[in-house]
Parts: C-alpha cells; structure tokens; sequence
C-alpha cells in the first residue's frame, strides 16, 4: 500500500473514532448536564441521583424507607433497604402496608403526571398518617420525606 493513501485512510479513521466517542459517550465530556425528555416526559437527570442520595439526611442509615416509585434508583443512591407499595387505592392502605416495614414514606410528585397519589387529595390524605420531615425539589419532580406521626415515637 502506497504511504500517499495510508496517511489520510488513517487520519479519517481517527476523525470518525472521535467523533463517534463524542456522540455515544457525551457524559464523559462534561459539556452540559444531559436531561432525557421524551415527548414531554421526564425519564432521568443528573440531579435526581443527588435528591435521592439526600434522602439518607433525613432518615436514620440502617431503616428501611417505603417509596412510591423508582424503587431500584432509591436504593442504589441512598444504600437503605426499600420496599414499595404496589396497587394501594387509599392512604389507610398505604399506612397499613407501610407500617409493616417502616416508619418513613418517601413520595415522588412528578410534575407532568397530575394523577393524584394514592386516593382523590393526593399527599393530604396521607397527612392523617404522616408528617412531612423535608422534600427535595427539581425542575420534573419532588421528593417529599413523610415519617408515621401515628406510631408517637
């Protein structure tokens, strides 16, 4: 092979290696926090793993917290055990299961689903049962910390 073709054959390969890195590994360039949307629908972003891991301000390191969703990423940020109420249609349902396993119930309110939480007021209903000890807040979500007021400890 004539060295005339090597060296551009060879610089176009580098070229494309590049920028195929560049546009199947962004994360790594750190240019700008990537947020996934898809049609209108928050899936994922940075600062959620953040909110998650600050859960574990708030609730002691060796409790088991009840989630309302995303059961697999609490526990990977947080490190606590987690459990997760499947098909509860009240707030009694969701303090008897709850209860069961913990005193701490920590509630994701996305901002694009106004489908109310477990019953026709949402998280009021659950204040019969709760007490809200902090929330974290982004851009497509928030995360509210309630603990048991019922248990009196």
């Amino acid at each position: 092979m004539n060295i005339r073709y090597t060296y551009p054959i060879a610089c176009t390969l580098i070229v494309l290696i590049v920028i195929l890195t560049i546009f199947n590994f962004p994360d790594s360039l750190h240019i700008a926090e990537p947020k996934l949307v898809m049609k209108d629908r928050f899936l994922w972003d940075k600062t959620a793993m953040a909110m998650m891991r600050n859960v574990t301000t708030l609730v002691p390191h060796n409790v088991t917290i009840a989630v309302s969703d995303y059961k697999p990423d609490f526990e990977f940020a947080t490190h606590l055990r987690t459990v997760q109420p499947w098909d509860l249609s009240s707030a009694k349902h969701v303090h008897d299961f709850v209860s069961n396993h913990t005193k701490y119930l920590v509630v994701l309110e996305h901002d694009w689903d106004p489908k109310i939480i477990w019953g026709p007021q949402g998280l009021q209903n659950l204040s019969k049962y709760y007490s809200e000890i902090g929330n974290f807040r982004s851009d497509f979500f928030t995360i509210h910390v309630l603990k048991d007021s019922t248990t009196g400890v």
